[in-house]
């Protein structure tokens, strides 16, 4: 790992430290695809709720209307009350209104899970039993097969590494 000192007044070291962050997890999309996979990296502590909404946020930038997007993770915490919500339900308008009054860890992610259900198919690769995953409206994916039937069957796949650090720029 790289690591970098700073020091100074704290807005200057705040505004560095931004560039630096910028600089280092900025990548560019110039075409959307039809697929995208995008990795949750990172130890335990990086597997939540919350940087799964972090990678769709991140991947709704790089997929097309109507695309899949893959999260390939190992999340292995159960859902939370806001992402239950969505259990047996269809994104819609009314489902989003909720999930943004909800005050609760997960609410975050299940509005950008909702969203993206919204746009295509969402393929879930994590530690948690399958019907848990299908329960959320999310395909499980449980083996390299079934990864490689999708990037197969796709035009333009994308694969974003550490999604929930990228910064994406698109034109």
């Amino acid at each position: 790992m790289l690591f970098r000192s700073m020091a100074g007044e704290p807005r200057a070291v705040a505004k560095m430290a931004s560039d630096e962050y910028r600089r280092i997890w900025s990548s560019r999309v110039d075409t959307p695809g039809d697929l995208v996979i995008a990795s949750l990296t990172g130890d335990f502590s990086q597997q939540t709720w919350e940087n799964v909404g972090r990678v769709l946020q991140t991947a709704a930038h790089a997929i097309q209307p109507g695309g899949a997007i893959v999260i390939d993770s190992d999340v292995a915490e159960r859902p939370g009350p806001s992402l239950g919500r969505l259990a047996g339900m269809e994104s819609s308008p009314e489902v989003e209104r909720e999930l943004m009054r909800d005050r609760f860890p997960d609410s975050w992610a299940a509005l950008c899970l909702s969203r993206a259900l919204a746009n295509g198919p969402v393929y879930f690769r994590s530690q948690l039993r399958s019907e848990a995953v299908e329960s959320l409206g999310m395909v499980a994916l449980k083996t390299e097969e079934e990864l490689s039937r999708l990037i197969s069957g796709s035009r333009r796949c994308i694969v974003l590494e550490g999604a929930q650090r990228l910064l994406l720029h698109v034109p």
